[in-house]
């Protein structure tokens, strides 16, 4: 299976059949349209599953933002098979105690979904990796609250504990 971009223009992966791709979605690109409302719905939706720290609508906002900037620091990366949205990836670009950072906010795949080949997701979060050394970040993090991912993300894609984020409510404040 061919791995890698298939076109820096459109920042799509495709597979040797066409079934399904892989896209950045991309406001100069008049079918993603389409896809960011439903893009939106399942970032509200990871964030009621998976009790996220983030305010759903707050994301979809930012979200939107960053979609219609020239110089977006935020990307939706979806799957589309069978014109359907399957899987998606959120980045952002932030600052986290004074460097400059990749985050990787939301990353799923729903269960039904033609599995992605693991060479794909490598090139993928390697095509993320270059991004955001364009917009100056040192290194990719993410947040993870199962010890399966952390296995996951070590092992497929080179991230490694880094810290552990522990919280305390504040009296008259909703705990993170």
């Amino acid at each position: 299976m061919a791995v890698g971009l298939v076109s820096e223009a459109r920042r799509q992966w495709d597979t040797p059949t066409g079934a399904w791709c892989i896209a950045v979605l991309d406001k100069h690109q008049a079918n993603d349209w389409r896809y960011v409302p439903v893009l939106c719905a399942r970032l509200r939706s990871f964030c009621q599953r998976y009790d996220s720290d983030a305010d759903g609508h707050v994301l979809t906002e930012a979200y939107q933002t960053h979609f219609l900037s020239d110089t977006p620091r935020m990307l939706g990366i979806v799957m589309i098979e069978a014109d359907h949205l399957q899987a998606h990836l959120l980045v952002s670009i932030d600052q986290w105690m004074g460097c400059t950072v990749c985050t990787v906010l939301q990353y799923e795949h729903d269960a039904q979904a033609t599995p992605i080949p693991h060479a794909t997701l490598q090139a993928i979060f390697a095509w993320v990796g270059q991004w955001a050394r364009q917009h100056n970040a040192v290194r990719m993090q993410c947040l993870v609250r199962e010890k399966r991912l952390v296995k996951t993300f070590a092992a497929c894609y080179g991230f490694s504990p880094y810290a552990l984020i522990m919280t305390q409510a504040l009296p008259g404040k909703d705990a993170l």
